[in-house]
Parts: C-alpha cells; sequence; structure tokens
C-alpha cells in the first residue's frame, strides 16, 4: 500500500508470520517501509503504526541511501569497491536452466545467499572475497533453491550435477563466520 507523510509518498510493506512476536518497522530505501507484524493485523493497523511513527520515519528518511539499481543484463558488471565484478548469475542460469524472477546483491549479516519462495534471489556482496569458484556455488546453491525449496537429498544431488566437488567451497564458507 502506499501512503503519504507530509510530501513524501512511501510504499508500506506488511510482512506477517505466526513467529512474529511484536511489531517492527524497517527502513528498506528512501521510498520503501517495512512493517512486520504477528498474524492478523489489518491495513486500517498497518496505516496507524505508520502514522504513530511518522516523527521517526521522516528523521530515518534522511539517513537512509537511495537503493542502488544495477543493470543485470547478459554479461553485467556489479560494482564494489570501486571495482567492477562480471555477475556469475547468467553463466549459472544458462548452465542450468533455472532463471530467477529477480537478482539482488546486497550486504546481509547472517547468510550468503537467500532464495525466496518466489524465487527472487538475494546474493550477499561480501561473496567478492571468495574465490570465484566458491562464488559460482552459492549462485548454483540458490538457483537450485528454485526447484528444490529445502536442503534435501535431492537438493544436493542436484547441486553435485553441477558442481561435483561443492562440499570443498561450502567448507571455505564455513571457515569465513558472520
Amino acid at each position: 500500500m502506499e501512503m503519504r507523510l507530509d510530501d513524501v509518498v512511501l510504499n508500506v510493506i506488511h510482512r506477517s508470520d505466526k513467529r512474529i512476536k511484536k511489531v517492527s518497522l524497517s527502513l528498506e530505501n528512501k521510498d520503501e517501509i517495512v512493517i512486520k507484524t504477528p498474524l492478523k493485523f489489518k491495513a486500517n493497523q498497518i496505516r496507524d503504526i505508520v502514522l504513530q511513527h511518522k516523527d521517526w520515519i521522516l528523521k530515518a528518511l534522511n539517513r537512509v541511501p537511495a537503493k542502488n539499481k544495477f543493470d543485470f543484463i547478459c554479461g553485467g558488471e556489479i560494482p564494489f569497491m570501486g571495482e567492477k565484478y562480471p555477475l556469475e548469475v547468467d553463466e549459472m542460469c544458462f548452465l542450468t536452466k533455472l532463471h530467477p524472477e529477480k537478482i539482488s546483491y546486497r550486504y546481509a549479516k547472517r547468510q550468503w545467499g537467500s532464495c525466496s519462495y518466489k524465487n527472487d534471489i538475494s546474493i550477499n556482496y561480501m561473496l567478492l572475497q571468495f574465490p570465484l569458484n566458491t562464488i559460482k556455488y552459492v549462485v548454483l546453491h540458490e538457483l537450485c533453491h528454485i526447484e528444490e525449496k529445502n536442503h534435501s537429498a535431492r537438493f544436493y544431488n542436484l547441486v553435485s550435477l553441477y558442481m561435483s566437488e561443492y562440499k570443498k567451497e561450502e567448507e571455505k564458507l564455513k571457515q569465513k563466520n558472520f
């Protein structure tokens, strides 16, 4: 839903889950706020929460950087710390014939990559500290979640079909704790 606070228009995203116990607000970027609530919150309650926290939201907007937009075209590159790095997703999509709905690169505190139920893939840009083969493994791992949404034997069989020595890459990731 869209809401106007003073002269700022925000896209309000509501996420609810039975595991959520308290309401939380976070700013994703300059025009998007995420509200996480327990189940059974209605739209008017969400509107009330946003209005109650209007001052905090408007103040916080000044601290949030504009969202980086990258063109993830075939053969594209992602800028990081003054360098440009080639995207490995295209190559792995071609190899596996698995294609995500959306690809994003961002910093994450607890995971190297993720694949949502909508097949949106997110890759932690901190992977750039690893060898290319390790990055390819993470991309492959997330692409395989498009086909198999869990970490079952079928999932790992699919991963090993495209990268037989994936366990070596997993070990490299485990050695680097968050």
